[in-house]
């Protein structure tokens, strides 16, 4: 990361991926935002990062409201922000039919449409400056849909989707516009995702661990790294399900079937 660097933004930071990206960028001796819902955690992370941040502070947002977003966003209006971290997110494993309205809507909200509100509102700063370093946290869910992740993975599609479109528009702008695609991270996230435990145990062995991915995302900041992909294997598993979709659906409908 370059020394320009000075103000960073993380969504979703009280708790496992992002609790990580704090702690690799808390290190660098940054200037740290956090954004979340849980405060007491928030408050735990300013306490324990403050003697190795330039500045550390944070701001309450449920990101699935659109007027806690309004507010957010007219909380950052007077920042310069170096770098946009958009990991905040969350997923449920069942089958399509099973979800009610309401998760549908929720999930859309905070993984998909808060990202896009915050990024369009966030924009013009960046082109303003000339500078700047948006990163989208994905999914490899978001390149090859498996059971029971239909809406989870519908979202992540169209994160990837929204990030491709806006990295072309930014490209002239000295604006960065980086997606983050990972397979599944040793995080708390399961916990909500699939609550009986058995993917956890069944795709151990592709398990990420967040301090490593943190490490990824860090050393992208200030480069036009177009996408980081992991694990390795993964990325190749999604590849082949482009190039062989046939082949894919029989992959994922069998040997990947683990929810």
């Amino acid at each position: 990361m370059h020394n320009q660097v000075k103000t960073v933004v993380i969504t979703g930071a009280s708790g496992g991926l992002g609790e990580a990206l704090v702690e690799q960028f808390a290190k660098e001796h940054t200037r740290l935002i956090l954004v979340a819902r849980q405060e007491e955690k928030l408050m735990h992370l300013c306490q324990k990062w403050c003697h190795s941040c330039k500045e550390i502070t944070y701001l309450l947002c449920d990101l699935a409201s659109s007027k806690a977003r309004v507010e957010l966003l007219e909380k950052l209006k007077q920042e310069k922000i170096d770098v946009f971290i958009h990991n905040a997110g969350y997923g449920y494993y069942f089958d399509a039919h099973q979800f009610h309205y309401a998760d549908v809507e929720n999930m859309m909200q905070v993984n998909l449409i808060a990202p896009i509100h915050l990024t369009n509102a966030l924009l013009p700063k960046f082109y303003t400056q000339q500078s700047g370093h948006i990163i989208f946290v994905a999914s490899q869910a978001g390149k090859m849909t498996t059971q029971k992740s239909s809406l989870y993975s519908a979202t992540k599609f169209g994160l990837r989707g929204y990030a491709n479109g806006i990295r072309l528009e930014a490209h002239d702008k000295h604006v960065y516009v980086t997606c983050v695609n990972p397979g599944p991270i040793a995080t708390n996230f399961f916990k909500t995702a699939d609550k009986t435990g058995r993917y956890v145990k069944a795709i151990g062995k592709y398990m990420l661990h967040p301090q490593d991915v943190a490490k990824r995302i860090y050393k992208s900041v200030g480069t036009p790294k177009r996408e980081i992909n992991m694990p390795y294997v993964m990325e190749i598993m999604a590849k082949c399900y482009v190039l062989f979709p046939k082949l894919g659906d029989y992959l994922t409908r069998s040997l990947f079937n683990k929810k």
